[in-house]
């Protein structure tokens, strides 16, 4: 375990948040890849009120020595509190537990790293149909991928109006799933979700595509397109390199997203909660 780059990170966050005067953060999140390295640390930013940088780890023990690493040496410490480890052979049963056992001095704050992601997508797109009178509404919207992300966006679109269309490998899960959103969606909402299968793979076929899956999924040869789908990789390098290449061809652009805004608004709206 090699934890000497996180003293530079720690005296470099300190150095901008003296110069800027503001608070430093450090964010400690984890996802459920597995990686070679023990953690890795997420870029530097800067929001109205703070200075941060995070790190993401795949197991208690990592976090419980990195949390005895930054107490203290932070103004606050954000805490991944979605439940995606559970090992049997250790005490601590999330990373959340096992970084605030660490913590004494820093004060520490949750955070849902998915639903920011979540609420990154969802106003991006709501944004980008602005001018619309309809906004989302009666929009084709092509969800590829229906896991914790995917199927989040999914409620969020369909309550907007957005007709949703819903692709994943695995047909048992997204049977259910789609049954669950056409459940819960507000009663008067007309729009439904709906399932696709591979050969409606197409991208002339949506209004929009946001790529969700950890998967690569391959699409249709692009025969006519009418107007210019909304493409967005939520980060999972869902589109294949063929695919790219047929867009770029039809100077179509993909949207790589970014969290960084709704990251930032988050950590002030948390920080200013103290003040009531």
């Amino acid at each position: 375990m090699k934890y000497k780059k996180i003293s530079e990170v720690l005296s470099f966050l300190k150095k901008h948040a003296i110069s800027k005067k503001k608070k430093s953060c450090f964010l400690v999140g984890t996802t459920k890849k597995k990686s070679r390295q023990d953690y890795y640390f997420t870029p530097y930013r800067e929001s109205q009120k703070t200075v941060y940088t995070g790190a993401i780890v795949y197991d208690n023990r990592t976090a419980r020595k990195l949390a005895k690493k930054i107490d203290g040496k932070v103004n606050y410490v954000f805490v991944d509190i979605e439940k995606k480890i559970t090992n049997k052979k250790d005490d601590l049963a999330n990373i959340e537990r096992a970084t605030k056992w660490g913590i004494k001095k820093s004060i520490v704050k949750n955070y849902k790293p998915n639903d920011i992601t979540v609420n990154s997508i969802e106003n991006f797109i709501q944004d980008y149909y602005r001018k619309d009178s309809r906004g989302v509404g009666g929009k084709k919207i092509l969800i590829l991928g229906t896991g914790n992300i995917g199927t989040k966006i999914a409620i969020r679109l369909l309550e907007s109006g957005g007709n949703i269309f819903l692709f994943r490998r695995n047909k048992k899960k997204l049977q259910k799933i789609n049954e669950v959103l056409n459940i819960i969606k507000p009663k008067y909402t007309k729009s439904r979700s709906n399932i696709i299968n591979s050969n409606q793979l197409k991208f002339e076929n949506y209004d929009a595509i946001i790529g969700c899956s950890d998967n690569k999924i391959k699409f249709k040869i692009i025969k006519k397109l009418v107007k210019k789908p909304l493409i967005i990789d939520v980060g999972k390098g869902v589109f294949l390199q063929s695919d790219l290449n047929q867009l770029n061809k039809k100077n179509i652009h993909i949207f790589r997203l970014d969290i960084e805004n709704s990251l930032s608004s988050f950590i002030d709206t948390s920080i200013n909660t103290e003040s009531f």
